[in-house]
């Protein structure tokens, strides 16, 4: 049986409706949105060596999972969310200078939203394989593939598997 080895038993209220991508939605844009463009705006300064104010955002939701991460009994969702940022002038063309940046989130069935982990350097494209309690301690850790296309020569490029684990100071990757 799944639990026997560590796999989070699927129940029926733990699947994953509109009204819950909504909310997860809502709590990025919320808490999520802004550090993130402030991590764009860096990159393209140490990028391009030009400082400015990333104007206009839009993202999306592109996937998102429900378990019960911190073994309460209740639905917490994990998900992935890319957010595109534009609108620091480009003094060499008439287009504006702008970058994206993945996040991988948990909403807590709290309300609280968490940035799990993000990418800002590169194209990221994370894969969350799902979350498995590993050490078999009743909490379950999150499995994530993170693979990233360089944008300059300096970049990261590459796949890499990481195992992160929810203490209380937040997540940390226990492997990479």
């Amino acid at each position: 049986a799944p639990g026997d080895i560590g796999l989070p038993a699927q129940k029926d209220e733990f699947i994953v409706t509109e009204e819950d991508r909504a909310l997860a939605t809502a709590a990025i844009k919320k808490d999520l949105v802004q550090p993130a463009l402030r991590r764009i705006e860096m990159f393209v300064e140490k990028l391009h060596n030009i400082k400015g104010h990333i104007t206009n955002d839009e993202g999306k939701l592109d996937s998102v999972i429900a378990a019960d991460l911190d073994n309460n009994g209740k639905k917490d969702l994990i998900g992935i969310y890319t957010l595109y940022g534009r609108g620091i002038p480009n003094p060499d063309s008439e287009h504006t200078i702008g970058g994206s940046s993945e996040m991988l989130f948990v909403l807590w069935d709290t309300g609280k939203v968490e940035r799990v982990m993000s990418y800002e350097e590169g194209w990221p494209a994370f894969s969350l394989v799902g979350p498995i309690d590993i050490d078999m301690d009743g909490v379950q850790e999150l499995i994530v593939q993170k693979t990233v296309s360089p944008i300059y020569e300096s970049s990261f490029a590459g796949t890499e598997i990481n195992i992160l684990r929810h203490g209380p100071s937040g997540w940390e990757n226990i492997y990479k």
